[in-house]
């Protein structure tokens, strides 16, 4: 049996009031709540249905106009929506073995310092951050970085990620690509070569190795490996299964046709019958490949 409750002392609307008139669902873990809800009740033994959505009264979950206790029998995920259908609360997974979720939250905001809230989240130490089920489909969340109680302040995702220790960078997976508008690549970033590279499978590049293996050349077959790279003046183009391969530039075969005069000198036919209409060499300006006019940027690929 687990309790259902708010994360926090109640349930707070966007603007920082206990939320009223607003709408609770409970549903599968890491799904979305509203469209898997699993059953719920009144009491510990599981024996009265409450029905979904529940709502709230003054931040409380309500039955019949005063405060309620909800159950369920397994985890579950929560999404809160106010009055207005605005969402206000998501929880991607509650594990409810020992503690109800406002016992929980309550842990881990009151904890004193990065490494802290990561213990109480089970998530990997700093460098090794592992995927933890955190939305940004809002962009903006409820929440306390510090000590103390009542309402939560609504901070960014980045601000979380920042009281926690974790850079946006550290979410990069090795692999994955970016634009960098300056001439040196960043730190834990690689700018992809304009040519077909071998580089070294052990140091900095082992976790681009494991993500990515020979995809791009097998380098010498035991010591190093084919870098990702980018022509100078070329743009990344969706692959078909051959990942690693570039692409040739070239327009769609098509002809001129050129209309010729019957006159001395110019070279057409003049005979009887002639065709004026001829397909000629009309000759050819630009370059040795056929490029966008754009600005250029430094791609650097995460190691």
């Amino acid at each position: 049996m687990i309790t259902i409750d708010s994360p926090y002392s109640q349930f707070y609307d966007l603007d920082g009031s206990p939320l009223d008139s607003g709408y609770l669902y409970v549903g599968e873990p890491n799904e979305d709540p509203e469209t898997t809800p699993i059953p719920l009740f009144w009491d510990r033994e599981l024996t009265i249905p409450a029905p979904q959505p529940l709502r709230t009264l003054n931040g409380m979950i309500a039955n019949n106009g005063s405060p309620a206790t909800v159950y369920a029998a397994t985890a579950y995920s929560m999404m809160v929506r106010n009055a207005s259908m605005a969402q206000v609360f998501y929880a991607a997974y509650s594990r409810g073995e020992s503690l109800t979720i406002s016992d929980y939250m309550e842990t881990l905001l009151d904890d004193p310092d990065a490494p802290a809230a990561r213990a109480t989240l089970g998530a990997a130490a700093a460098g090794a951050i592992a995927s933890s089920g955190i939305t940004m489909a809002t962009g903006r969340v409820l929440a306390r970085t510090t000590g103390g109680s009542g309402p939560p302040e609504e901070k960014t995702a980045a601000e979380l990620l920042a009281f926690l220790g974790i850079s946006l960078d550290q979410l990069a997976q090795p692999g994955d690509w970016k634009a960098f508008s300056g001439p040196v690549a960043p730190s834990g970033w690689r700018a992809l070569p304009t040519a077909p590279t071998n580089i070294s499978r052990t140091g900095v590049n082992a976790a681009l190795f494991a993500a990515i293996g020979t995809t791009w050349g097998a380098g010498d077959g035991s010591t190093t490996f084919g870098s990702p790279y980018l022509p100078a003046n070329h743009v990344p183009v969706q692959a078909s299964g051959n990942v690693g391969t570039a692409t040739v530039g070239e327009v769609i075969a098509h002809a001129h046709s050129q209309f010729g005069q019957n006159a001395a000198g110019l070279g057409y036919n003049t005979g009887a019958g002639a065709n004026n209409n001829v397909t000629a060499n009309t000759g050819s300006t630009g370059g040795t490949a056929n490029l966008a006019a754009g600005v250029r940027v430094l791609w650097c690929v995460k190691l």
